[in-house]
């Protein structure tokens, strides 16, 4: 049995939105059961509403008592939470009855109280939202040593079940009971929020590390991966060369006898003009052979090298269409590893996610060392007051206008007849109460 006290809060409407709704949601699909102590409904908004409403009125119920006013009280809402150890299963009933115990250890049995229990946790809890203020006389109840009393009351409780998970407390008590001075081994939150860090850290240096190992592999694949393209490109290349290699055997053969038979003689001259030239130019051909065998000679050079030039062209384009094979098979090879080594850094990422948010929520190994083995329960949110000050939830009704809305369609006569009383005592105090003048808006 873990109690632990929550800071006090000004806001019972901040505490209802944190304790009877799922975080930052407006589900409530973690409350397994709510139940009141002391207050006329059984609905929680409605109970959150008559909570206000005492709140709001502990003046005047003093006055109504015969008590001195004092000081208004600026934080009513008093909660706490009820952790019970992870092998351990309490029926409702025994919730119930452990929350109501724990009222009256504390001296708050006549006040409003709201019961919640969670189930988000592997560890069955219930929280208990009290209003400090008393219904009948409007005073504030008195929360000193609320932790030792808790403490107390847990050591007893274990001891009544039959086990005893925390040991630490027992001698702490035991301690205490002799008047020796023992002081909660609860850390700070500084101190908390560091380890929490320092842990974190840790964490995701782990995820540096496993993540920097996974690249020499990588780029040793990578490497691989194109010596294989450029071994097939090269194969590719040989293949396309030997089998143009007959080609240019044969070409240069032809342009060798060519100009073999043109240097020869005249006949020769002859004979390679008449192969080369147009029907319609024999006689000009004949007329050129004659006089103008070198100008011949120098065009049958350059056709020769534009033959040439050609087949080299080619050439290159087969090794260019040949190459592309590899090229492809490379690059979707590529794709197919980036695609699934980006799935692992995904995977791997999800899990140090993970991972780390359940850091956040752990408790340190010190601090579980000395209560029970059980996770930390949640604590209200710290920005209660905020909350009052902003508009509300259009998705969920507040507690005011919830506890009207049930008032408006309450089948109970007298119920509705004490909560219309109510809030037309509340209307006419309002019209009643002295305004001050503000600030005036002066247009510019």
């Amino acid at each position: 049995m873990v109690p632990k006290v929550a800071k006090s809060g000004a806001s019972f409407k901040g505490a209802a939105l944190y304790y009877l709704h799922d975080k930052q949601a407006n589900t409530n699909e973690r409350v397994a059961f709510t139940v009141t102590v002391n207050l006329p409904t059984n609905d929680p908004d409605r109970a959150v509403g008559h909570m206000i409403e005492t709140a709001e009125l502990a003046q005047e119920l003093k006055r109504e008592a015969g008590l001195k006013s004092g000081r208004k009280l600026q934080k009513p809402v008093y909660a706490y939470s009820l952790a019970w150890h992870p092998t351990e299963a309490p029926t409702k009933a025994e919730q119930i009855e452990a929350a109501k115990q724990t009222l009256a250890v504390l001296g708050l049995s006549n006040r409003q109280a709201l019961i919640v229990a969670h189930t988000d946790r592997e560890h069955p809890h219930v929280h208990v939202i009290v209003n400090r203020v008393c219904p009948a006389t409007g005073r504030a109840a008195v929360t000193s040593q609320d932790r030792l009393k808790l403490s107390r009351w847990a050591e007893a409780y274990e001891k009544v079940h039959g086990k005893v998970f925390c040991d630490a407390r027992v001698e702490n008590n035991a301690a205490r009971s002799q008047g020796q001075w023992r002081r909660g081994e609860y850390i700070s939150r500084e101190d908390y929020y560091a380890w929490k860090k320092a842990k974190s850290d840790a964490h995701w240096k782990r995820y540096r590390e496993e993540k920097g190992q996974e690249n020499a592999p990588r780029s040793d694949q990578l490497k691989a991966l194109w010596r294989t393209r450029q071994r097939r490109t090269e194969t590719r290349k040989a293949e396309t060369k030997a089998m143009f290699k007959p080609i240019w055997r044969d070409v240069f053969k032809r342009h060798r006898e060519e100009l073999k038979a043109f240097d020869s003689g005249f006949v020769g001259r002859i004979r390679i003009v008449m192969d080369k030239a147009d029907r319609g130019r024999v006689g000009a051909s004949l007329l050129e052979a004659i006089t103008a065998a070198k100008q011949l000679r120098a065009d049958l050079v350059r056709q020769q090298e534009l033959e040439r030039k050609q087949i080299a062209n080619h050439q290159r384009y087969h090794v260019r269409a040949a190459s592309q094979e590899p090229a492809k098979a490379w690059k979707a090879e590529r794709d197919r590893l980036s695609r699934e080594w980006k799935a692992q850094d995904e995977d791997r990422l999800n899990r140090f996610k993970a991972e780390s948010d359940r850091i956040w929520e752990r408790e340190p190994e010190a601090e579980q060392q000395r209560k029970p083995r059980s996770p930390k329960p949640e604590s209200p949110p710290e920005q209660e007051r905020r909350q009052d000050r902003k508009p509300d939830d259009q998705s969920r009704p507040s507690a005011k206008s919830s506890f009207a809305d049930h008032v408006r369609k309450s089948t109970s006569a007298e119920d509705a007849e004490r909560a219309g009383e109510h809030i037309r005592q509340r209307r006419e105090r309002t019209r009643s109460r002295p305004r001050k003048g503000g600030r005036k808006f002066t247009p510019r």
